[in-house]
């Protein structure tokens, strides 16, 4: 938990955060620490922008692609819009 903190702490001085790479086996809390970490922050700083991405459910990376667009910012690929 500390090691992502610390990756992510530098958004809070409106620097670009470090990469984190989470990895081990299925059940030893990888999501529940980066949700955790991202919880923490955006106590800290309120706009902070995220996304998250299950890729057992969104595993090609069109499908993942897609996840962050609709969360980051708000646009829903899968729906097609209307032609004018």
């Amino acid at each position: 938990m500390n090691e992502v903190t610390d990756a992510l702490a530098p958004i809070q001085e409106d620097v670009r955060a470090e990469n984190c790479f989470l990895f081990g086996p299925s059940g030893v809390g990888k999501t529940t620490v980066a949700k955790a970490a991202v919880r923490e922050l955006r106590q800290e700083v309120l706009e902070v922008p995220y996304a998250y991405v299950n890729c057992w459910q969104d595993y090609t990376r069109n499908a993942v692609l897609e996840q962050i667009s609709r969360d980051l910012v708000g646009v829903d690929h899968t729906t097609p819009t209307p032609q004018s």
